[in-house]
């Protein structure tokens, strides 16, 4: 049986996600003023808790996101401005726990249990932590990438530079610096794809809508700049639920 021990990184995202969805439940629904915040977002009116899951989750207008590129685009300025909670609307949260079929997912990868998915339906309130995660790592992901951290690797304090160091990287992770971001490309990847890939993704990309109650499913290619700092996503899953499309999830990576 696989300990919680043996996922570290896991337990603390998810712990910090029911951390921060419990204190915001407290919050009146306007922000406070954000230090370094770049790109004015505007607040959820409906940031209302979920009352299936008992958390607070910013909630889109009907017809807020209609294309995918406008929800890359405002995900893209919650992360300029330092806004992760405001960026949750534009992920695909509340309808990755209600609209899953998890028995039709498990018989379609041939898998029952995954250590990095949602639960069977029933544990409403965990698996919107756990959806987070797919949101927190999305997001986490850009920000990092564009201030130039690399996640692969644990940074220990040297004995004799320690101080200078963490100065150092408190200086590289300064959420200030994410204004200058900008987008370089949003790419529906099947416009470079042959026939048979595009195929091949088309039959993926509906599998994939119906597995998550979503109407339609597709991939975005998006790169970001900051400076001579590069993130790119090969992969950003957009599913549509009714009149918006929502990111579901996507890592970015590095590129100098």
């Amino acid at each position: 049986m696989t300990t919680l021990s043996k996922h570290p990184r896991r337990v603390a995202l998810v712990t910090f996600a029911l951390a921060m969805l419990t204190a915001s439940c407290a919050r009146a629904p306007a922000l406070p003023p954000q230090p370094n915040a770049a790109t004015p977002i505007t607040p959820a009116a409906t940031a209302m808790p979920d009352t299936a899951s008992g958390l607070s989750i910013p909630v889109a207008n009907a017809d807020e996101f209609p294309t995918p590129e406008a929800a890359i685009t405002y995900f893209v300025d919650t992360v300029k401005g330092n806004h992760f909670y405001e960026s949750l609307k534009a992920f695909a949260i509340t309808e990755h726990v209600t609209k899953s079929n998890y028995e039709a997912r498990a018989k379609y990868l041939r898998i029952y249990f995954d250590p990095n998915g949602l639960l069977p339906q029933g544990y409403t309130g965990l698996n919107t932590a756990l959806a987070l995660n797919y949101a927190s790592r999305t997001y986490e992901s850009a920000v990092l990438s564009l201030l130039g951290v690399d996640e692969s690797q644990m940074r220990p304090l040297s004995d004799q530079k320690g101080d200078a160091e963490l100065a150092t990287f408190l200086d590289q992770v300064d959420p200030g610096k994410l204004k200058d971001t900008q987008i370089v490309s949003i790419d529906n990847v099947n416009a470079s794809m042959t026939v048979a890939d595009k195929d091949r993704l088309a039959a993926t990309s509906a599998k994939t809508a119906e597995l998550f109650g979503a109407e339609q499913s597709v991939t975005y290619k998006v790169v970001l700049k900051r400076g001579s700092q590069t993130a790119r996503c090969e992969s950003l899953i957009v599913l549509k639920y009714g009149k918006n499309w929502k990111i579901f999830s996507g890592l970015f990576d590095t590129l100098s």
